[in-house]
């Protein structure tokens, strides 16, 4: 996202409005939740990796600026930070440390199985929204 806003912020300085800053949501990354984050990589990566590779695929034929890169395999799209799987607790820490906490949920993600992504979901209701209200 952040390649995309700072495109977006220089055509709007070039038209000579005002700056609108930094990107307001940041890095543009899927979080999932899970109780056990490790597991929950294994669970899911594959459907990160399907997403990410399609998606990578198409825009590489088209030299879009994107998000989406074809990878080899799950350690590196973990390595790259695009796709996180995190405890609730380690969430809310985040989201609290955020000068503008932002989260944008993709529970399909890659074609999830919808119980994986209802799991997600459940503890982001449970465990991550109640520290806000």
């Amino acid at each position: 996202m952040s390649e995309v806003w700072e495109y977006y912020r220089d055509e709007v300085l070039k038209l000579g409005r005002t700056d609108p800053g930094p990107s307001p949501i940041g890095r543009n990354q899927v979080v999932a939740l899970a109780e056990d984050p490790d597991k929950g990589w294994e669970q899911m990566a594959p459907f990160f990796l399907h997403e990410t590779n399609a998606y990578g695929a198409w825009q590489a034929k088209d030299d879009l600026a994107a998000p989406f890169h074809s990878v080899t395999g799950a350690d590196e799209l973990r390595k790259s930070g695009q796709y996180r799987v995190l405890t609730p607790e380690r969430f809310v820490a985040e989201l609290k440390s955020s000068p503008r906490p932002f989260t944008q949920f993709h529970p399909l993600c890659g074609g999830m199985p919808i119980e994986l992504a209802w799991s997600s979901l459940r503890l982001f209701e449970r465990e991550v929204l109640p520290a806000f209200t």
